[in-house]
């Protein structure tokens, strides 16, 4: 299965933690807890 790409923009350059969620059973996964990478650009 490919990866998903879920974006989130922070424009203040913020060090806090979002919560937020994505229904994947419509793409056949389980229930439950999964990793989301950063990828951080230096901005």
């Amino acid at each position: 299965m490919p990866p998903f790409v879920v974006g989130i923009q922070n424009t203040s350059s913020q060090a806090r933690a979002s919560t937020y969620s994505l229904d994947l059973g419509r793409f056949g996964l389980t229930e439950g807890k999964y990793w989301v990478h950063s990828i951080d650009e230096g901005f």
